[in-house]
């Protein structure tokens, strides 16, 4: 605030929250389908907005931050077209994660991460070629291969997999946990004596519980799993249901 000379700490909290309006409404634009029409009129209107308010120096601005551009920037390839294709392939990297759309936006503390993905013919090409490929470099790639020929997945995702982005953002791993969670529950409940209303209750306390869990560990938002709270109560109720009634038919039925 005395940097700038603000008046007010709430001049500065409508600064911040603009700053956070502009970026929650281009994080919106981003997960719509890059072919969409509306998300290319939206992202130029935008980004034409921005720089009319000089929040950004140039029109240009975000297209020089797309992964392919930096890629010939860097000269990783020789232009954008191949830069582009390589990257829908599968090829390239930021950090640990491997992107495979276009349009990625590349922040400045991640532009020296970019690089070829493990599995990548093109890396070991370049390895290859510089005589830098080692005993090590041909174990991790044999084992991948493997990998990806045993689960009949392509050789970007099983990379890909190795990275603790994918694997925080894995659905299956909630799916997994919550059938296991929920037969826990649901045998606890019969243990306990808990019949009725009580039994389900219980369950669905059990599983808020465990929703609750995992945004404090992943320490992700809770809406890069669900699309709305709605979901976790519909499959609380289902699964709760489901899994009481199994149990206590599997009981009597002995």
């Amino acid at each position: 605030m005395q940097r700038y000379r603000l008046k007010s700490h709430e001049e500065y909290t409508s600064y911040s929250k603009l700053s956070h309006e502009v970026r929650e409404l281009a994080r919106k634009i981003k997960e719509l389908d890059p072919k969409d029409p509306f998300r290319v009129e939206s992202s130029r209107l935008l980004i034409d907005k921005c720089y009319a308010i000089g929040l950004i120096p140039t029109r240009r601005g975000l297209d020089l931050r797309r992964l392919p551009v930096l890629m010939v920037k860097s000269n990783m390839v020789e232009n954008l077209a191949t830069a582009t294709k390589f990257v829908e392939h599968g090829h390239v990297r930021v950090g640990p994660v491997m992107i495979s759309d276009p349009a990625f936006i590349v922040p400045r503390n991640l532009e020296d991460f970019i690089t070829w993905t493990n599995t990548s013919a093109v890396r070991k090409h370049v390895l290859e070629y510089n005589d830098m490929k080692d005993d090590y470099d041909l174990i991790d790639d044999h084992f991948v291969d493997d990998l990806a020929k045993k689960n009949k997945r392509p050789q970007g995702d099983c990379d890909a997999a190795f990275s603790e982005w994918a694997v925080r953002n894995n659905f299956s791993v909630l799916e997994y946990s919550r059938t296991c969670q929920a037969a826990a529950s649901g045998v606890a409940a019969g243990i306990l004596g808990l019949t009725g209303l009580a039994g389900f209750v219980f369950y669905f306390l059990c599983a808020l519980a465990q929703s609750c869990v995992w945004y404090w560990k992943t320490d992700c938002c809770w809406k890069d799993y669900f699309p709305n709270f709605s979901t976790i109560l519909l499959h609380g109720l289902f699964g709760g249901l489901f899994t009481y009634v199994l149990f206590w038919t599997f009981l009597y039925g002995m």
